[in-house]
């Protein structure tokens, strides 16, 4: 029988001053994950080339530190994806002091180039994200900052270039998290968000063409929650929603009880009978059980 579990801890690099976020892809095109990490204090945005097990720093498996740049102002957060539409993965990064969201063109070979600001005006920038958030089939990029309260997105307008910051709330009171996914089960990616200062996890339902409703709150029970994450946790094929809470030590879900409802139609026939119909539907919005 094959071992099962996970070995030791192996260490990729102890050179990430205050290491605050990471994220795995492939950044060279050779078919395996990379690793990004950003670290706050040292201003990096780094990677780690994999080149298997044994050929790396200490017998690892991952290659040296390599410098995407040192001048993000107390990196948060970084993300990895295609935003050029070149097929390779660019990365994106959120800095809290210069309210920055950026990114940096992959020039293929594992190199990188300039960063390019899409904003500076996510006032305390804590993490940001990638998703197709208006159908285009492009990727669009979200941020959450929290001196504003804000969950916002920038369209991805092509060629490496985005549109002005779209404010999607300003509801959330010390937004530390986003991140999208189809939710309500509509073929479109929502997006969710948590947020510290309220200890809200709350959900956004795309409306088409880059709109998007009010916060919906799925729950209050996060005590200073920090990061949100969306999957199907319980095998019944939608998103459940994880997420950690600061203050109270806690890691919890809410499962995602989005399910279809018939439609009770009564109609009056001209004889004055009532006849009746069903019609199958969907429900508007999904709704959520909390788990700790």
């Amino acid at each position: 029988m094959a071992a099962q579990g996970f070995g030791t801890q192996e260490v990729i690099t102890s050179s990430a001053s205050d290491a605050r976020s990471v994220y795995a892809t492939d950044l060279d095109g050779d078919g395996d994950a990379d690793v990004l990490s950003g670290s706050h204090t040292d201003n990096k945005i780094a990677w780690y080339e994999y080149v298997g097990a044994g050929n790396g720093v200490n017998g690892g498996a991952f290659g040296p530190q390599q410098v995407i740049t040192n001048s993000a102002d107390r990196p948060s957060s970084v993300y990895a994806t295609d935003l050029d539409g070149d097929g390779d993965a660019d990365v994106l990064s959120a800095s809290v002091l210069d309210d920055e969201i950026a990114w940096y063109e992959n020039l293929g070979g594992g190199t990188f180039g300039a960063q390019q600001v899409i904003t500076s005006s996510a006032d305390g920038a804590w993490s940001v994200y990638a998703a197709d958030l208006d159908g285009d089939g492009d990727e669009d990029v979200l941020s959450a900052s929290y001196n504003d309260d804000k969950i916002a997105w920038y369209e991805n307008l092509g060629g490496g270039s985005f549109g002005a910051q779209q404010v999607i709330t300003t509801g959330a009171l010390s937004a530390r998290s986003v991140y999208a996914t189809d939710l309500d089960g509509d073929g479109d990616a929502d997006v969710l968000s948590a947020s510290s200062l309220d200890d809200k996890i709350a959900w956004y339902e795309n409306t088409g063409g880059g709109t998007f409703g009010t916060q919906q709150v799925i729950t209050t029970n996060a005590d200073g929650p920090y990061t949100v994450y969306a999957t199907d946790l319980d095998g019944d094929g939608d998103a459940d929603v994880l997420y950690d809470s600061f203050n109270d030590n806690k890691i919890a879900w809410c499962e995602n009880l989005y399910q279809p409802v018939f439609v009770y139609q009564a109609a009056q026939a001209s004889n004055g009978d009532a006849t009746l119909s069903l019609s199958y539907g969907q429900a508007s919005a999904p709704y959520y059980i909390f788990h700790s």
